[in-house]
């Protein structure tokens, strides 16, 4: 990725909470630690990263990403943007104490 038109972003999770993001192909999401499960609208993958490895988004639409273990990831957009802009639309917490989706964790809004 050329890094004068990309941007990385730092995100640390924990186990169980989830990323949503929309329209985001080209994103590369890198594990710096944990394990995170990827699925994408309209793909019958599953795309399961631990620490170490990547994945670049090939599909518009919707993209789930759920940590299996806590962890840091570091997402790197296709062009320079802050962080508010990343394509990136809610990210929840999820834990049995709560309802999904009312304890959040990080909000972004395009």
């Amino acid at each position: 990725m050329n890094a004068s038109k990309s941007s990385s972003h730092f995100l640390d999770l924990t186990e169980g909470s989830v990323l949503r993001l929309e329209h985001a192909a080209g994103t590369r999401i890198s594990v710096w630690s944990g394990c995170v499960w990827i699925t994408q609208q309209d793909d019958s993958r599953d795309i399961v990263l631990e620490a170490g490895q990547h994945f670049t988004l090939d599909r518009h639409g919707l993209t789930l990403i759920q940590t299996l273990k806590a962890g840091e990831l570091r997402v790197d957009t296709p062009q320079a943007r802050p962080l508010a802009r990343l394509p990136l639309v809610n990210a929840w917490a999820i834990d049995r104490r709560h309802p999904i989706g009312t304890k959040p964790m990080l909000a972004f809004f395009n």
